[in-house]
């Protein structure tokens, strides 16, 4: 049996029930510390944080939440720059050397680009992985570059 289904009927008959839909945020997949997204050096990854929520890892109280992980493992010894310039949000940034660990490296607010942080000459060891949180500065949101 063929019956006709009206959009605005249905959208009418929502209404008068008060009936009321809204759109739940779904994390995206490096939300937490251990499901990080790797990153390489010399390569800007696109990234956001629309729906992230905070991870409860240590900080240096700059009101931040939303955030989320991305890993770098250091392909030698030497000095690396992580910025967050081009993202569309006041950001904040930290590194650590591991999941629960202690911050390595903070930045909120950078003299190259603004609301967006960067973290410049952090020495790294061959081999060692590091762990990169991005959050936005009073729970913002918005599109990451990194």
């Amino acid at each position: 049996m063929l019956t006709r289904f009206s959009l605005t009927g249905f959208l009418l008959a929502l209404a008068t029930f008060g009936s009321t839909f809204s759109a739940v945020a779904v994390p995206p997949p490096n939300n937490d510390c251990a499901n990080a997204t790797a990153i390489s050096e010399g390569v800007t990854l696109s990234s956001y944080n629309f729906g992230a929520t905070d991870s409860g890892a240590p900080r240096a109280d700059f009101s931040d939440l939303n955030d989320v992980w991305f890993s770098y493992t250091a392909a030698t010894t030497e000095t690396v720059n992580v910025s967050l310039c081009g993202s569309d949000f006041d950001t904040t940034l930290e590194i650590f050397g591991a999941c629960g660990g202690n911050v390595l490296a903070l930045n909120d607010d950078s003299g190259t680009c603004g609301a967006q942080s960067v973290i410049e000459c952090l020495p790294v060891q061959s081999g060692q992985t590091y762990l990169i949180r991005v959050a936005g500065w009073s729970a913002q949101e918005g599109d990451i570059a990194i």
